[in-house]
């Protein structure tokens, strides 16, 4: 199987000097493990967590020791378990700037901000510099490959991103076929459900994706985005720019608003949203000992055919661990009402541009632009076809 990757905003896979030398395989495969265990978890089947308690569990059978491997490794791998594929990257694209070291980076510091966003040189296809991944199924007499592969695929295509940074704006990419055809995952039926109900891992019912237009007021909106002034890394945005028109790095400008502003009293106490930390929605680096990955991601702007947007999605699980039931409901309902009603802040921080939400999926919710789906089958089938 063959697929094109045709870049709306740079690819970031990272490497070893700390910069995007190439497309790295296992950054690619680690996107697609993610976001299927998170279909399966959906679907109520078994994933392991593969950093608290990852694959394989022993089981006694007499005197005798068993493994067990989740339903994902099976598919992906794990301790003492193969890939039942191989994935090749045919074709590395080219860097959107010059980045010469790990320190070669874009700093996007929005107002307010002491530091603000550090941004590398991900990579862009072009015609004569695609970006090609061939995926080779090791076991031919298991069927479940395509399954997980095209739902993982379509899901990136329409509504996430892939590799590593995508919470930076990195990965939007549009995925098709060797015939240059989008990829459509029409197997639904193929996913099987089973009875685990698991919410304080990523599963899809826990998901919300989203997509806002913008409309620019002139020709000088990108330059206009909040955090461009850096005069130190001034030429490598220009160089990113001219080497990538039709895509803006305003993914800082939009978290930005939506920690500060937006969202400006998540981490005060005795509010609507209780004493919950910032952090365990937005991410936080410090303490070590409590390091929280974000769990909102912000795609750049890109164009697509004649108009702008950028996405939004994220995991906010349905665990009292991190929101409470009522503050989850709070939260997201705000959410969805700024992005549809275009405040002042976030006109500002996108260089004057008014959005419109024109998609909002989630499940189970009358929020859902597209229609409340309580069946998580056919709710599935509606994000990937």
């Amino acid at each position: 199987m063959l697929f094109n990757l045709k870049t709306h905003t740079p690819l970031w896979t990272g490497g070893v000097l700390k910069t995007c030398d190439r497309v790295h395989e296992t950054s690619i495969i680690g996107s697609f493990r993610w976001w299927y265990e998170a279909i399966a978890r959906g679907l109520g089947h078994h994933s392991c967590d593969i950093i608290k308690n990852p694959c394989p569990e022993i089981k006694k059978d007499g005197n005798k020791e068993k493994r067990q491997w989740c339903d994902v490794c099976e598919i992906f791998g794990a301790t003492g378990k193969h890939r039942i594929f191989k994935l090749i990257v045919k074709g590395d694209g080219k860097a959107v700037y010059n980045q010469k070291n790990a320190k070669d980076l874009i700093n996007i510091k929005p107002k307010g901000r002491n530091t603000g966003w550090y941004l590398g040189a991900g990579r862009y296809s072009t015609e004569d510099k695609p970006i090609r991944i061939e995926i080779h199924n090791l076991d031919y007499n298991d069927v479940r490959l395509s399954a997980a592969l095209f739902s993982a695929l379509t899901l990136v295509d329409r509504w996430t991103a892939i590799g590593a940074r995508t919470q930076h704006g990195f990965g939007v990419v549009e995925i098709t076929d060797r015939n240059g055809k989008k990829i459509r995952f029409k197997d639904i039926d193929t996913l099987t459900t089973g009875k685990n109900n698991v919410r304080n891992l990523p599963n899809i019912k826990d998901f919300f994706f989203a997509k806002i237009q913008l409309i620019p007021k002139d020709e000088n909106w990108k330059k206009q985005i909040d955090g461009f002034s850096n005069k130190k890394t001034k030429n490598l945005l220009s160089q990113r720019l001219k080497n990538m028109p039709k895509s803006v790095p305003s993914a800082p400008a939009v978290k930005n608003w939506l920690r500060y502003t937006l969202f400006a009293d998540l981490k005060i106490s005795n509010t609507n949203f209780g004493s919950i930390s910032d952090g365990s929605i937005f991410g936080q680096i410090k303490p070590k000992s409590n390091k929280q990955a974000a769990k909102i991601s912000v795609s750049d702007a890109y164009k697509k055919n004649d108009h702008w947007e950028f996405r939004i999605w994220g995991w906010i699980p349905d665990d009292d661990s991190v929101l409470p039931k009522k503050t989850r409901t709070i939260f997201l309902k705000n959410l969805k009402g700024a992005l549809n009603s275009c405040p002042p802040e976030l006109k500002d921080a996108l260089g004057g541009c008014e959005t419109k939400l024109t998609h909002w999926r989630e499940f189970d919710s009358d929020r859902d632009t597209i229609g409340k789906e309580s069946e998580i089958n056919q709710f599935i089938r509606s994000l990937l076809y």
